[in-house]
C-alpha cells in the first residue's frame, strides 16, 4: 500500500479516536502518521497532522506543547505552500502564545488571519476566530479587548446578514424581473400571432378581390365574344334569307 494512504488512514484513525475521547489512541495514530509522512517525505500531510495536534494541545489548555506543534506546522506548511494550513498553524501559534499570557507576541498572528479570512470571506472561520480571541481576552482579564472583539464579531455578522439579505432581494427581484420579461414575451407573442392571422386574412381578401375581379373580366369577354358571335349569326342569317327569297321569286333556270 502506498505510503500516502497508509499515513492518511493513520490520521483519519487519529481524528476518530480524538472525536470518541479516546486521546491516547488518538495521539498514538497521529504519531504514527507523522511518522509515516516523514519516511514518505510527504511534507503536505506532516503539516496538517501537526497543525491537528497542535489544536488538540490548545483544547488541553497545555500551550507550551501547543506552540511546539504549531510552529513545526508552520514550517511544513510553508515549504509545500498550502495557504489554508499556513493560516491553521498560525492561528494555532497565536493562541498557543496568548494562552502564555504572552499577548504581544500572540496578537499579530491572530489578527493577521484574521484579516485574511475577511478578505477570503471566509465568514465561519472568521467568526471562531473572533470568538476564540474574546474568549481568551476575556480569561486574561482583558475585558476592554475582549468587548471590542466581540463588538466586531458582531459587526462582521451583521454585514454578513445584510449582505445576505441584499442578496435575497437580489435574488428575489431577479425573478420578478424575470417574470415580467417571460410574461412581455408571451404577451409579444401573442399580439405576433393576431397580426400573422389578420395579414392572412388580408391576403386572403386580396386574393378574393383580385379572383372577383379577374372572374368579372373573364365573363365580360366571355359576354363580348358571344355578341360577336350572335351579330355574325345574324348577318349570315339575313343574307341566307335574302338569296331564299330571291330564289322563290325567281326561275333557277332563266332567272325570271
Amino acid at each position: 500500500m502506498p505510503m500516502r494512504t497508509v499515513g492518511r488512514l493513520q490520521f483519519t484513525q487519529g481524528i476518530a479516536m480524538l472525536k470518541l475521547n479516546r486521546d491516547k489512541e488518538g495521539i498514538a495514530a497521529f504519531n504514527n502518521a507523522l511518522e509515516t509522512a516523514k519516511r514518505g517525505k510527504l511534507t503536505g500531510l506532516e503539516a496538517e497532522v501537526r497543525g491537528n495536534i497542535a489544536d488538540y494541545f490548545l483544547r488541553q489548555h497545555d500551550y507550551v506543547c501547543a506552540e511546539q506543534e504549531a510552529l513545526l506546522a508552520m514550517k511544513a506548511s510553508e515549504r509545500v505552500t498550502d495557504v489554508n494550513m499556513i493560516l491553521m498553524a498560525r492561528a494555532n501559534l497565536g493562541f498557543a502564545l496568548m494562552g502564555q499570557k504572552r499577548f504581544t507576541e500572540g496578537l499579530p498572528y491572530i489578527d493577521g488571519v484574521i484579516a485574511d479570512l475577511d478578505k477570503a470571506g471566509a465568514t465561519a472561520d472568521l467568526y471562531a476566530m473572533l470568538d476564540e480571541k474574546g474568549r481568551m481576552q476575556e480569561q486574561a482579564g482583558l475585558y476592554k479587548e475582549a468587548l471590542a472583539t466581540v463588538r466586531k464579531q458582531q459587526a462582521a455578522r451583521q454585514a454578513d446578514a445584510r449582505a445576505a439579505r441584499d442578496r435575497a432581494v437580489a435574488a428575489l427581484q431577479e425573478e420578478y424581473e424575470a417574470g415580467q420579461r417571460t410574461r412581455q414575451i408571451d404577451l409579444l407573442r401573442r399580439e405576433n400571432l393576431v397580426k400573422d392571422a389578420d395579414l392572412r386574412s388580408r391576403r386572403m381578401l386580396q386574393l378574393l378581390t383580385t379572383f372577383a375581379a379577374l372572374l368579372t373580366v373573364a365573363a365580360g369577354i366571355f359576354v363580348y365574344v358571344l355578341y360577336r358571335r350572335s351579330a355574325g349569326s345574324n348577318v349570315r342569317l339575313n343574307q341566307l334569307n335574302t338569296q331564299l327569297t330571291y330564289h322563290s321569286q325567281h326561275d333557277a333556270l332563266t332567272g325570271l
